[in-house]
């Protein structure tokens, strides 16, 4: 028999997926600020690193 998950359990794995994808994004333009500013003041350098 197939046991469905339960209302909670799906909210939480949808807000524990929306925390995951809201630090990934500020992780994101955490590295390509940084690296503007200290490593390379070129956005071709961005490209590579979001294209890689």
């Amino acid at each position: 028999m197939e046991e469905k998950l339960s209302r909670r359990n799906t909210i939480i794995i949808l807000l524990v997926g929306l925390a995951g994808n809201l630090a990934w994004a500020i992780e994101n333009q955490f590295y390509n600020v940084f690296m503007y500013k200290e490593i390379a003041g070129r956005p071709l350098f961005i490209s590579i690193m979001v294209g890689a």
